[in-house]
């Protein structure tokens, strides 16, 4: 066996060991409040309308033939399935059909009744009988926060790579007009530079009683997969 192999190992032994023999503790997920409950609906139902066409976009986008999604599918035809529930997940897929070349994007949604969290995996379909135009760019999130005040902070991680900086945290305050880019490399999923997970926070400045400032959290999780 090679020396680093015997060290993380006896690392991990260290942590096993504290974990089995320290008394009394006791690891409990977080609970969600009813507010946060009540926002994951209510953005569901601002970014996903089951009327068409809709005051807002769904938070995807692509573009197709060489034009941007946002143009396009205001044209297009909407199809919103019933939902289905499982356990604690409901379902729903939302299905835009272009009346022109019959390719058919669906976003298939699920909402959970334990956590206010929202996933949704697109799907393309050419329905037509001819190849369709060329569907590049496609972004499966693709959303815009209003800063009305504070900063953002980006939250992610370096990906592993067998060394000492593996998995280290990086907290990122971005900047007007910051751009970044976060990526593994070698097209594995957490190769070196990056996780596929990111936490997007908004740290607003509200005035209290007494005229102290006070940090507002609002925190956002995204999982990115290739």
């Amino acid at each position: 066996m090679g020396k680093g192999f015997r060290k993380r190992h006896a690392i991990l032994s260290l942590i096993s060991a504290f974990l089995t023999f320290v008394p009394g503790v006791t690891l409990k997920a977080a609970v969600p409040v009813h507010d946060e409950m009540d926002r994951a609906r209510a953005w569901v139902k601002e970014n996903f309308s089951s009327s068409w066409p809709a005051a807002k976009l769904p938070p995807f986008s692509f573009l197709y033939g060489g034009k941007p999604s946002g143009d396009l599918l205001k044209g297009w035809r909407l199809r919103v399935s019933p939902e289905t529930r499982r356990a604690a997940e409901t379902q729903q897929s939302y299905c835009y059909t272009d009346p022109a070349t019959g390719l058919e994007v669906t976003s298939e949604l699920t909402r959970y009744d334990d956590f206010p969290a929202v996933e949704w995996v697109l799907n393309f379909k050419n329905t037509g009988h001819k190849p369709t135009p060329i569907l590049q760019d496609v972004r499966a999130l693709n959303l815009r926060f209003q800063n009305d005040g504070g900063n953002f902070v980006l939250h992610w991680a370096l990906g592993s790579n067998a060394g000492p900086t593996d998995f280290i945290p990086v907290d990122q305050t971005l900047a007007p007009g910051a751009q970044v880019s976060i990526a593994p490399v070698g097209g594995r999923s957490s190769n070196t530079t990056a996780l596929p997970f990111f936490n997007l926070r908004h740290l607003e400045l509200k005035p209290t009683a007494d005229a102290e400032p006070m940090k507002n959290m609002v925190s956002l999780l995204f999982m990115a997969v290739a």
